[in-house]
């Protein structure tokens, strides 16, 4: 294979052919051409060229353009987009310097990882799916477990709710076996649900190692961080916004609301038409009960059925059962106080006073002035939990509770309580909307709102003049103007009227 020649031999045979043609009479045969072409890789008729024009100078290299930090930024601001980025950088630098929209098309395929083109284009979560994961294994069980919130794909109705809503679960799921050791179901999850969920999983499993969970107020709540001190495990908030950090029980999550899906005949996202209406019809909810029973039913499914392909097609519940490490179990008396939040109170001499009701029990009787703790849960308090000297004293329930019908009647009015304010807000803030002319052309825009003097008189009647003078110093006064006693018919107020002129 012959290789190209550069430009100095290029020059060089020119010349010798030159010298050649001119010692020959002025002839260059053919079979010279011939041999110095398959020597040299130079085309018979680029030689002769060549020979009767003289070697072209060399073309000079072009600078090669480069990615740096500030067509980065502007690659980022463009959201990934060439063209404007083309333009973003023609109004940064000089415009002559800013290469053709070819040139940045092959650069960036060239200079750009794909992660970095999917991060200007989709965001941080879809270029994360672009990078490498490293898997790391639990050695035993109850090392790591991890905890999660996650809401499920289809709607439910609470116990006397009217209005379909979606319900949140609450997971621990063991991260050797990937067995679901403790889980709550909630329309609203709080911290109560993350301590029913531990204390069901370490009434199961005793005590782990570590307890990985995300940043949700939930987890970090004071009465998390001292079951976990109290009962001797670390725990481990992740980083804001890296799912992955704890990838197992993400993917548990997605999972297992599959397996809910197929268990309540839903679908997640169905088909819609032009106006974004279900094709197929609404979705039916669920009332909550069945959904309780159908969730706690497929947890069990998924431990003792679903075959893990990381677990070699053992099932969690079996790969759990076959590791011979053992369980640090926990005192029940102790797990039953820190499942609990706490707070101090005095008792009183109505009982202990809590949240605005009064509880009350035999025990405490005469123990009036003693400071105790309660113990109670974030989901029920219709009952309370004391203790005195880190010991369980008693429960006291609740001094005068309603009946089932009172309560429906209670709940019922709140709710129309509710609609009417929804109903007033929405019509205070169409009246308070400002309305402006349509402009044509500049300094053109005007309010047009339209106040009459009676609307002024109504809507101002009784506002203090100090509170009026307040609010036009600080530039925050309305159209209205201070309240007048004249019985005016309904005419609009002028800008002048409103400027208080």
């Amino acid at each position: 294979m012959t290789v190209a020649a550069d430009h100095a031999t290029r020059v060089f045979v020119t010349e010798r052919l030159r010298a050649a043609r001119t010692a020959n009479g002025g002839k260059l045969p053919r079979r010279w051409i011939d041999e110095i072409s398959d020597a040299t890789g130079i085309p018979p008729s680029t030689l002769r060229r060549y020979v009767a024009h003289g070697v072209p100078a060399p073309r000079r290299a072009r600078e090669r353009w480069e990615w740096d930090e500030d067509a980065r930024v502007a690659f980022y601001r463009a959201a990934g987009d060439i063209v404007l980025t083309r333009e973003l950088l023609r109004n940064q630098m000089d415009p002559d310097r800013v290469p053709s929209l070819r040139t940045l098309y092959r650069s960036r395929d060239r200079d750009l990882s794909p992660d970095e083109q999917m991060l200007a284009t989709r965001g941080h979560a879809a270029a994360r799916g672009r990078r490498l994961v490293v898997a790391i294994e639990d050695a035993h069980r109850n090392e790591t477990w991890l905890s999660d919130h996650s809401q499920l794909d289809f709607d439910v109705l609470e116990l006397r709710g009217t209005h379909p809503v979606r319900p949140w679960m609450t997971i621990v799921i063991d991260g050797y076996s990937r067995r679901v050791v403790g889980a709550s179901l909630s329309i609203t999850p709080n911290q109560g649900h993350v301590l029913a969920a531990l204390g069901m999983a370490i009434r199961q499993c005793g005590r782990p190692r570590v307890l990985i969970y995300d940043r949700g107020r939930e987890f970090l709540a004071d009465a998390v961080k001292q079951h976990a001190a109290a009962l001797d495990y670390v725990h481990v908030p992740t980083i804001a916004y890296h799912p992955h950090h704890k990838g197992k029980v993400e993917r548990f999550n997605r999972t297992f609301n599959r397996m809910m899906l197929q268990t309540v005949g839903t679908t997640p996202n169905p088909a819609k038409d032009i106006r974004g209406r279900p094709l197929l019809g609404e979705r039916l909810p669920v009332p909550i009960r069945i959904a309780e029973r159908h969730f706690y039913a497929t947890l069990d499914a998924y431990n003792q059925q679903h075959a893990h392909s990381r677990l070699g097609g053992m099932t969690p519940q079996a790969s759990y059962d076959a590791d011979p490490t053992p369980e640090r179990l926990v005192d029940d008396a102790v797990l039953r106080r820190f499942v609990l939040s706490a707070e101090r109170r005095t008792i009183g001499e109505y009982g202990i006073r809590f949240r605005g009701h009064h509880y009350w029990a035999p025990e405490i009787e005469g123990h009036r002035g003693d400071r105790v703790e309660v113990r109670f849960a974030q989901d029920d308090q219709r009952h309370l939990e004391l203790y005195r000297d880190a010991r369980f004293w008693c429960t006291v329930a609740l001094v005068d509770p309603a009946s089932a019908e009172q309560t429906s009647r209670v709940l019922a009015g709140r709710a129309e309580h509710v609609q009417r304010q929804r109903r007033d807000l929405a019509k205070a803030k169409r009246l308070a909307k400002r309305q402006m002319k349509a402009t044509t052309a500049t300094q053109n825009l005007q309010d047009t709102t339209l106040i009459t003097r009676s609307d002024v008189a109504r809507e101002t009647a009784g506002v203090p003049p100090r509170v009026l003078q307040v609010l036009r110093s600080l530039n925050l006064e309305t159209d209205l103007d201070v309240p007048t006693t004249t019985d005016a018919p309904d005419t609009p107020a002028t800008s002048a009227d409103r400027s208080g002129s």
